[in-house]
């Protein structure tokens, strides 16, 4: 299993920082309840790569 950065997410799926953390607010209008939630580690927020890379098949599979 391997973390990535929060800045390795958003260039990883091409977006910016601002609409990741709209995916990831649930107060956002733009919320997204199946982005995958990040684990909090000294503070620091990581992702797991492999529930990134599975979320975006998912968009691209959709089209």
């Amino acid at each position: 299993m391997k973390y990535i950065r929060t800045k390795d997410v958003y260039t990883k799926l091409g977006i910016g920082r601002t609409t990741l953390f709209d995916w990831t607010n649930p107060k956002s209008p733009r919320y997204i309840p199946r982005f995958p939630k990040p684990i909090t580690i000294n503070g620091s927020k990581l992702y797991i790569e492999e529930e990134i890379e599975s979320f975006m098949q998912t968009l691209a599979a959709k089209r």
